[in-house]
């Protein structure tokens, strides 16, 4: 079938994206349609692609061109369930727009940026090319910048324009410099010709790297973007950045450490495990200290992506892949892109801030507050959700593996997680308003986005065997 080629995945969006302007001229009521269509388009085809792949990462290349020279994407069950969690919570996002948010600035710019931020972000996790991996970065960025600044959140765009074009430019020294040293762009050949170059060069090629995808992955240092934009973004806007973009990049780092500088490098993983403990410590830290709801995940969403890109740099830093380490990681990842999504609409839908203008919000729209709580609970690690699972799978890892020191830290910043989320939840069901500001009100239709995602991580929490199948077993045989 045409659909189970993964190309369209990137393809159909794209051209929708650049189709949204003709269309307007002829159907303008339709236009906010076009990124429903591209949302379920890749659902549906990622759905249709996941039972015919394996652990093994297959190769697709582009224009007849050997992967090692062209334009390759890879593909496996691990990559097509992360890009199904994307897609999902960039669909919902997209109906919540259209419900909700529809009358928000230009009618083209957000279908726009919508649509071209799915093509990105598919594109940043199929990609097998350096090069690639940049203009795909990009494309997200730009789709980013339009959603940030849609409600005159210029300090927070500013900040992100910035601080992602500094990303950008170490990412193309980076891969310049890569490519003048081994002669290839294409991820799994330049990794394999890593070896013969020298330590002090391979130790600043990575920092280079990962410095500019921490612009995008929400990691130190450039990461003073998040915050701000968080808290200026419509409710369809902070999904995107917290779930789609930042789910996309990470796996982008994974994607990098994993291909081309492999299980071999120990104080590059050594380096990158230091950089997410720190992160993790200060999100957590920062997150503690927050009134304001979407600062308050912005900075919790900084330290799970600390978490996140720590625990994937201790599962290769002794040489030996650690792959129960490493699918904890992924199957936190796919926790945190579903349970920020749910937060971060339900927040929206309360249309107050702060934690004491919420106070008593889910007594009085009840079915709101059930949902909140799913998604907070579930970020907290609380049993019955899909985060008790992952957290728990860390942690037995962290400890059979005698990474003692790493495991102290989570347990810590779980701490602190968990007492910030449930004052939130306290203020929403126990407090008391300090504003005379009364609810929106809420579609039903609403609340079925809302109950998709509940459900999902509420399933995934009795049954969590189905995720741990989704991301085990990963082989780069097909790739390396």
């Amino acid at each position: 079938m045409i659909m189970q080629n993964p190309v369209l995945l990137i393809a159909v969006p794209l051209l929708l994206a650049f189709l949204i302007p003709v269309f307007s001229s002829f159907f303008k009521g339709a236009v906010r349609f076009i990124p429903v269509l591209a949302g379920g388009f890749n659902v549906i085809a990622a759905a249709l692609l996941i039972p015919q792949a394996s652990g093994d990462v297959a190769v697709t290349e582009i224009g007849g061109w050997a992967s090692a020279y062209g334009i390759s994407l890879l593909f496996s069950s691990q990559i097509g369930y992360m890009i199904l969690a994307v897609n999902l919570t960039a669909l919902l996002a997209i109906f919540y727009y259209i419900l909700n948010e529809r009358d928000l600035g230009s009618p083209l710019a957000y279908p726009i940026a919508f649509t071209l931020a799915l093509s990105g972000a598919n594109g940043m996790i199929m990609t097998g090319d350096l090069f690639n991996l940049f203009v795909f970065m990009e494309m997200t960025a730009i789709a980013g910048y339009i959603i940030a600044v849609h409600k005159k959140g210029y300090l927070g765009t500013f900040r992100f324009v910035v601080l992602s074009s500094v990303g950008s430019a170490f990412f193309l020294i980076a891969t310049a410099s890569l490519y003048n040293a081994t002669g290839f762009l294409n991820m799994a050949m330049a990794g394999k010709n890593l070896g013969a170059l020298s330590t002090p060069f391979i130790s600043v090629i990575s920092v280079l790297f990962i410095m500019a995808l921490s612009s995008e992955a929400e990691l130190l240092p450039l990461n003073g973007w998040v915050a701000p934009v968080y808290r200026e973004s419509s409710g369809a806007g902070s999904v995107f950045f917290a779930s789609v973009f930042s789910g996309a990049a990470l796996f982008a780092v994974i994607k990098v450490m994993l291909i081309v500088f492999g299980i071999n490098y120990a104080y590059v993983h050594q380096g990158l495990l230091v950089l997410g403990l720190v992160t993790l410590a200060a999100g957590e830290a920062a997150a503690f200290k927050q009134s304001n709801l979407k600062k308050m995940v912005a900075y919790s969403s900084i330290a799970q992506s600390g978490l996140i890109i720590a625990a994937v740099a201790a599962a290769m830093r002794s040489g030996v892949l650690h792959n129960g380490l490493f699918n904890a990681a992924l199957f936190q990842l796919i926790n945190n892109i579903l349970a920020k999504a749910l937060v971060l609409l339900g927040i929206a839908l309360l249309g107050q801030a702060t934690l004491k203008e919420i106070g008593g919000a889910g007594t009085r729209k009840k079915w709101l507050g059930v949902f909140i709580s799913a998604g907070v609970l579930s970020l907290i690690g609380m049993p019955g959700f899909a985060g008790f699972w992952s957290k728990l799978f860390l942690v037995r890892e962290l400890v059979g593996n005698r990474m003692f020191v790493f495991t102290l830290v989570f347990l810590l910043a779980a701490l602190f997680e968990a007492y910030y989320y449930l004052r939130f939840l306290q203020s929403l069901f126990l407090g008391k308003s300090t504003t005379a500001a009364s609810l929106p009100k809420t579609s039903w239709v609403t609340y079925i986005l809302l109950f998709v995602l509940a459900a999902l991580i509420i399933l995934i929490g009795f049954a969590p065997d189905v995720i741990i199948r989704a991301v085990s077993g990963l082989s780069l045989g097909g790739v390396l």
